[in-house]
């Protein structure tokens, strides 16, 4: 099977929401990274910066952090999408896949649902 057109509104959607699991990830690192730092430059000097602003710039890297990377997660699988549809179409190539072996094809459950091929069933 050769992969010849990707929708671009699909990949998307699934870029976005894996980069904003990810700045979920990487935003509570950041919070407890922050909220630890500010606690311990608030024990151990006696700096004009109030301690509470570390604590208010962790906590809002939770919320921001997956919001900054789901809209560049959505933007480069956009465009990437876009991009290998522009390039694939007149190079004729496209990414091949193969299939492993003992996969079949079951024909009769689908026919008569609007769907003309069955999905591959692999035992």
């Amino acid at each position: 099977m050769v992969l010849k057109r990707v929708g671009i509104g699909s990949a998307a959607k699934l870029a976005g929401a894996i980069y904003a699991s990810l700045g979920l990830i990487i935003g509570a690192v950041v919070a407890l990274v922050s909220v630890a730092g500010a606690g311990l430059t608030a024990a151990a000097s006696q700096s004009e910066v109030p301690a509470w602003i570390g604590a208010v710039f962790g906590i809002t890297a939770i919320v921001w952090m997956p919001l900054v990377y789901g809209v560049m997660g959505l933007v480069v699988g956009a465009l990437s999408a876009a991009l290998y549809n522009l390039f694939s179409q007149p190079l004729l190539v496209g990414l091949s896949q193969q299939a492993p072996i003992g996969c079949g094809m079951r024909l009769g459950a689908f026919q008569g649902r609007g769907m003309s091929t069955a999905p591959r069933i692999c035992l």
